[in-house]
């Protein structure tokens, strides 16, 4: 008798991936419930849905696993109590933050006609999307802090600043770190009234972690009041219900979907599917195919280095579709459906991964964060 899986449709390729370890039940998130899951062998589920004992209790379901980096969805310690095996997919969706927190400084520093070099940039996590974000930073010229409470105690304090120190000399304090609620590392509204005073005057703040690592409600408020100089925010406390006062006081708001380009989400299929294997003690048959590589001539005459990096950004995501699109749904009735609607149906975005790409003149500055992107830049005669 085959395995049953039973997997949320909206992870990509599940079917494909999953068809080779047994028999694939694609379901929306909303449909995943104890009834659906008691004969199930495997759950594959994104971030919508809660697995905990309603969920898995009376089931025979011995693996779970999510495609998304976060687990607070997962109630782990119940599952590791019984028996249950779960796996992530930590920073397969890096690639696709860093073109979202890219595009979102830069569009920004493009309002203001501004360059961000000299900047002072804190990034606060330093795992595999705060150490990239902080290569970028770096790469445009930045100097860089890193607040990592974890690792500055498993590695040593050297390189890592306190969070009081990060937020008092930042420029721009930016968030990638998990949501944890108790602990000494907890993280819940790790950034709240208490530390908009601390800011350095005239700060930015980015988060594309979790909502509630915010106060959101705070900084919306410090944004209106002009204590902060900009609020770029992909995550929100409440989703999908979100506020829409707090929309209102970002410079650029989306929809939760920085991790959402197609590579990101084909990078975390590829993780669970060889996490399911280790665990089945079967050795992987799928492997996803690449997207064709691409080549793009830039004239860049007209452009500086900023500039530039966003011509080419935009070819393949324009960060303020998805700020329009946020902006216009919550401002409906239904906006916590909408809101699950967008994230449910977005449109196919691809990152910079292997792109050929040649600038007209170069320009090493720009091409050193475009490579930092995925791209590969040199003549295309070459």
């Amino acid at each position: 008798m085959p395995l049953k899986i039973v997997a949320d449709r909206a992870i990509s390729h599940a079917k494909v991936a999953f068809s080779s370890l047994g028999e694939v039940v694609l379901l929306r998130a909303e449909e995943i419930c104890a009834e659906i899951v008691r004969d199930a062998d495997l759950l594959l589920v994104r971030s919508t849905v809660q697995v905990n004992s309603a969920l898995l209790g009376e089931s025979r379901v011995r693996f779970v696993a999510t495609a998304t980096a976060g687990v607070e969805h997962l109630e782990t310690t119940w599952l590791a109590s019984h028996n249950i095996a779960w796996a992530a997919a930590p920073g397969a969706n890096a690639g696709s933050v860093l073109q979202w927190w890219t595009a979102a400084l830069l569009t920004w520093a493009e309002r203001r006609e501004i360059d961000v070099a000299g900047w002072t940039v804190g990034v606060v996590g330093v795992g595999a999307i705060g150490h990239r974000v902080a290569e970028v930073a770096a790469a445009l010229g930045c100097r860089v802090l890193l607040c990592d409470p974890p690792r500055a105690r498993r590695e040593g304090s050297y390189g890592f600043v306190e969070l009081k120190t990060l937020l008092a000399e930042s420029d721009l304090v930016t968030l990638h770190v998990p949501l944890e609620r108790m602990g000494p590392d907890a993280t819940h509204h790790l950034l709240g009234e208490k530390e908009i005073a601390q800011l350095r005057r005239g700060a930015i703040v980015i988060n594309a972690s979790r909502g509630a690592v915010v106060d959101t409600y705070a900084f919306a408020a410090a944004r209106r009041a002009s204590q902060v100089s900009g609020l770029l925010l992909d995550v929100f406390e409440n989703e999908p219900d979100i506020a829409p006062e707090v929309v209102e006081a970002c410079d650029l708001a989306t929809p939760h979907i920085a991790g959402y380009s197609e590579n990101g989400k084909v990078a975390g299929t590829l993780a669970i599917y060889r996490a399911a294997c280790a665990h089945l003690q079967q050795i992987p048959q799928w492997v996803p195919e690449r997207s064709p590589s691409s080549a793009l001539s830039i004239d860049t005459r007209a452009s500086d280095d900023l500039g530039t990096i966003l011509l080419v950004l935009r070819r393949y995501y324009n960060i303020e579709e998805d700020d329009r699109a946020l902006r216009e749904l919550v401002r409906t009735i239904d906006r916590a459906a909408r809101f699950q609607r967008y994230r449910a149906h977005y449109p196919v975005r691809r990152e910079l991964d292997g792109l050929r790409l040649e600038l007209i003149p170069p320009r090493p500055r720009a091409e050193r964060v475009l490579q930092q992107l995925g791209a590969r830049t040199r003549p295309l005669s070459g």
